[in-house]
């Protein structure tokens, strides 16, 4: 199940024993299950992600009959959706919400090099991303936050580090060290990790490490 912003049920996800995915919409509490997406019609899985600030919009995770998934917005008022997000060679690998809600704002992609992505790349949100990244200079993902989002807590990793956790605080402009990740591995001692990529025989294109 998915909420909107005011915690009513909106969405819901889920297959039988068919194990086949069916995503149902409601307008409010009280009114009729509306299918929205039937996997064994469209032949592809949507998954809902929550709803725009203003509650206008609707997000979705869909796949693509061809390459990466796409993150698109969809309004239930007038069946519109464009997509908003969609990488040429990875699916978006995390969702990045609005510190303090429950507001898809953006995803982390997982290419060659960790990528934070946004709707709005003059959000709050997207500022605070790239304010981090360049402190810590490291890709960065806000795992949780207070109410207010004031203080959030930032992951940070790396090749040869396998993460950090820092309190930041949004106001102070203060980062703290909380814990580390496998404290006893030392990144200055860390092999180097490098992207690699390359075409098949049959000019398939290969991506690795």
């Amino acid at each position: 199940f998915t909420t909107d912003n005011s915690g009513e049920v909106r969405f819901a996800l889920g297959s039988g024993s068919d194990n086949v995915q069916k995503l149902y919409y409601r307008v409010q509490r009280g009114d009729d299950w509306v299918l929205l997406n039937d996997e064994a019609v469209s032949r592809r899985v949507e998954k809902p992600l929550g709803f725009s600030a203003d509650g206008s919009l609707a997000y979705l995770w869909i796949e693509q009959t061809e390459g990466p998934d796409a993150i698109v917005s969809w309004n239930p008022q007038t069946n519109e959706r464009h997509t908003l997000l969609r990488d040429e060679v990875v699916d978006p690998g995390l969702v990045i919400y609005q510190p303090g809600t429950r507001i898809p704002v953006g995803a982390l992609y997982y290419g060659d090099v960790p990528k934070a992505r946004f709707f709005d790349d003059t959000s709050s949100t997207a500022r605070l991303y790239r304010s981090l990244q360049a402190a810590l200079r490291s890709p960065v993902y806000i795992t949780s936050s207070t109410r207010d989002g004031r203080i959030v807590l930032a992951q940070t990793w790396s090749g040869s580090n396998p993460g950090d956790f820092y309190r930041y605080d949004t106001v102070e402009k203060k980062a703290t060290l909380l814990a580390s990740r496998s404290s006893w591995i030392d990144p200055s001692q860390s092999a180097q990790v490098r992207p690699v990529a390359l075409k098949a025989r049959d000019g398939l294109p290969l991506h690795g490490f």
